[in-house]
């Protein structure tokens, strides 16, 4: 109980005693007339003192407590601590028309300092090895699955435009890099007509068109094969299993023909690690349509 209502209800009673007292003494009163006023107008203001203090009778006369900040018991530190965290977290703060709490704003600033301490940097991606890259016309046959390199052309051969890229073996002091996950893609520029693109063309002696060059080994693109002095014919691996697996398809993709405008076809070669989306080697090819002659050229 507060100590207002219990000091203002003691005295009221002790003036009440004292007015029923001289009451029952009734010289005392007509001796002292004077005294017995001031004591019923003391008795008086101490009863309306007390009712003042109950907030039912704030409420009715329309007055608002005046709010003190009374002392804690210095022997209750721990409910004076958890009283004090009351008041913080009861303080609001606008913000973009939002209502914020103290503690709120606190434990999301701990919140964000916390995770950007522990936050550690993505390791770095290993090094890209240094291809070396040459194209050829060999004598190659579908079949199996895959392309394969005849030494001689036979009945259903064709005399297919590749391009041969090696990985460096590794040195003394240095391991070599694998890359995996590889998929070649082809861009032709034949003239005023640019043909659509090969996302995953085939490799020479693989099935599926993601591979993985070792270090120390070298694989082939199939880029296609010219078919008369109009059209070249390339072709488009849509599987990234091999067939031993139960995927991919036994007959070879349909060709995807380009029309040319001249005997000169060029084509942009692209490896792709799929798995950190990175270019990892690049070559253009020129090849004749007149005379199958290719090389290797810089634009």
């Amino acid at each position: 109980m507060s100590k207002k209502p219990l000091f203002g209800g003691t005295s009221t009673m002790v003036s009440l005693a004292t007015s029923i007292y001289l009451q029952n003494h009734g010289r005392f009163g007509s001796e002292h007339p004077l005294l017995v006023y001031c004591l019923y107008l003391v008795t008086g203001l101490l009863l309306l003192f007390t009712l003042v203090q109950f907030k039912f009778i704030q409420h009715l006369l329309g007055v608002q407590p005046i709010e003190t900040n009374e002392t804690q018991p210095s022997d209750s530190s721990n409910r004076g601590n958890a009283a004090g965290r009351d008041v913080v977290g009861s303080s609001v703060s606008h913000q973009t028309g939002d209502i914020i709490g103290t503690d709120a704003i606190r434990e999301k600033f701990e919140h964000e300092r916390a995770l950007l301490a522990y936050q550690r940097p993505a390791p770095p991606l290993p090094a890209i090895p240094v291809f070396s890259s040459y194209p050829r016309f060999i004598d190659a046959e579908y079949g199996g699955g895959m392309w394969a390199k005849l030494n001689e052309p036979r009945r259903f051969s064709n005399k297919m435009a590749v391009c041969f890229f090696e990985n460096p073996p590794g040195t003394d002091d240095r391991a070599g890099i694998a890359v995996r996950q590889v998929e070649a893609r082809l861009k032709f520029q034949a003239g005023a007509l640019e043909p659509p693109p090969v996302n995953t063309a085939y490799w020479l002696e693989e099935e599926a068109n993601q591979i993985s060059i070792l270090a120390g080994h070298h694989v082939a693109v199939i880029i296609g094969n010219f078919e008369g002095m109009e059209r070249f014919i390339t072709y488009e691996n849509k599987w990234s299993h091999p067939n031993s697996s139960g995927f991919g398809g036994w007959a070879c993709s349909p060709g995807m023909h380009v029309r040319l405008s001249s005997e000169k076809l060029i084509v942009e070669i692209t490896l792709v690690e799929t798995r950190n989306q990175r270019t990892v080697a690049r070559a253009t090819v020129e090849m004749d349509a007149t005379t199958c002659a290719i090389r290797k050229i810089e634009l």
